[in-house]
């Protein structure tokens, strides 16, 4: 259900992903304060909490400058790698 609270291992996945996606400083704030590419990386975070088999990203450099483009793109890589998830862009 989603009213139940959260276990010690979905708060644990949360805090993992949040932190692999550099967004854990955000976690007070409300999601209509960050820019568009925070917000990217948010929705990235809340795909991986849910540690799925498959990641489906349509467009997901979108709002990125070049900088963030890189970072995300090789975490994307990286998280690709470590999970051994496939990822379909």
């Amino acid at each position: 259900s989603i009213f139940k609270e959260l276990s010690d291992a979905d708060l644990a996945a949360v805090e993992q992903a949040m932190k692999c996606t550099d967004v854990w400083k955000y976690r007070y704030r409300q999601i209509g304060e960050l820019s568009g590419g925070e917000r990217q990386r948010v929705w990235l975070s809340l795909s991986l909490a849910q540690e799925p088999n498959i990641l489906l990203l349509d467009e997901p450099t979108t709002y990125l400058d070049s900088r963030h483009q890189i970072e995300l793109m090789e975490l994307v890589k990286r998280t690709q790698r470590e999970r051994n998830i496939m990822v379909v862009m």
